[in-house]
């Protein structure tokens, strides 16, 4: 696929992170920067039309409504998050990268704050509704599609990325990860998260009538050295550091056994490593 100007939403994204180093959830705009290019390989089967009204929901620092509005499709682009400190810095980036011409057109990606199970939109405002990485964390996946559904228009489709955590694979398997991570998807089973629903998304479209539903895994493999300050490396062990005092406290994990795990994790490189993760995309079109 074309480039377009993702490279402007990336050194802008790279710069703000350069300039705020004590950001609140640092590790995930790591994590946007390093999974754009996985990010945009999807679009080639987003069933996107010239001037089509799109909403991103769970938009978080807003990179998928950014790297939309690069495309050539005069897409009109809101995202949706409950997080206003991320509906902020999301809206400054999107000032930021329309200054440096880096959209298609003039308009900019719009963000506001709301919630999933009911957000600030009439019936049937959108032509496209995607939601990325965003069931796995809620409480109630069919009420949240319910309201997708809503602020569809009959025709249009709604978009549903997410993990299955049976899907990932990894070998040798470090001790330290598997602990941490472990203690990771018990913390968000334990807020009512559900670390493989990718499997389930196809069916809940079903259930809640859509039509022409599909369904597919991506699966991302690599077979890699680590070496001493590998970004993926290190974006792992901050991903976890930002969750030890919830650890902790929910009594997953005692102090003593996070910060061992977490000093034998950082300390593992000089080593090669298989690992292999799938997220899954499930499609499905409003009947008319």
């Amino acid at each position: 696929m074309d480039d377009f100007n993702w490279r402007v939403v990336d050194e802008t994204l790279a710069d703000y992170l350069l300039a705020h180093p004590d950001i609140r959830d640092r590790w995930l705009l790591e994590q946007t920067i390093y999974t754009g290019a996985s990010r945009r390989a999807m679009f080639r089967q987003m069933p996107f039309q010239t001037a089509a009204a799109v909403l991103d929901i769970g938009s978080g620092f807003g990179a998928l409504a950014l790297d939309l509005a690069c495309l050539p499709l005069d897409l009109q682009i809101r995202g949706i998050d409950f997080d206003d400190g991320k509906i902020a810095v999301a809206r400054e980036l999107a000032v930021a990268i329309r200054n440096k011409g880096g959209y298609h057109s003039d308009s900019i990606p719009k963000f506001d704050e709301g919630d999933v199970y009911a957000m600030p939109y009439t019936n049937e405002s959108f032509d496209v509704v995607i939601a990325r990485f965003v069931l796995q964390h809620l409480t109630d996946a069919t009420r949240a599609i319910e309201e997708m559904r809503r602020v569809l228009r009959p025709g249009g489709y709604v978009i549903l990325i997410d993990i299955d955590e049976n899907m990932t694979v990894t070998y040798p398997e470090s001790s330290a990860f598997v602990d941490l991570h472990g203690a990771f998807i018990r913390l968000q089973q334990m807020r009512g998260g559900d670390r493989v629903i990718g499997r389930k998304l196809s069916t809940f479209l079903q259930r809640a009538n859509f039509a022409q539903v599909t369904a597919s895994a991506q699966v991302l493999s690599q077979h890699a050295f680590i070496q001493p300050n590998d970004s993926a490396h290190l974006f792992a062990v901050r991903r976890f550091l930002s969750v030890r005092d919830d650890l902790v406290r929910e009594g997953i994990m005692s102090e003593q056994d996070f910060d061992l795990c977490l000093t034998a994790y950082a300390n593992e490189e000089n080593t090669w490593e298989f690992h292999s993760s799938a997220q899954v995309v499930a499609l499905g079109r409003k009947p008319s």
